[in-house]
């Protein structure tokens, strides 16, 4: 659940950069929030899928 907030965090600070009209590094939490969600979407998929050893 934590990811998932930090992730959509950064998603919406760059959101709120670029709509103000800055540019350049600002692109970097876009990255960033896209690969936080992604390991939480692999963490959830290996979860609920993943057979115990």
């Amino acid at each position: 659940m934590a990811l998932r907030l930090i992730g959509f965090a950064l998603l919406f600070i760059w959101l709120v950069l670029v709509l103000f009209g800055k540019g350049g590094f600002v692109h970097l939490l876009f990255f960033n929030g896209i690969g936080v969600l992604a390991v939480d979407l692999a963490a959830v998929y290996r979860s609920r899928f993943a057979k115990p050893i």
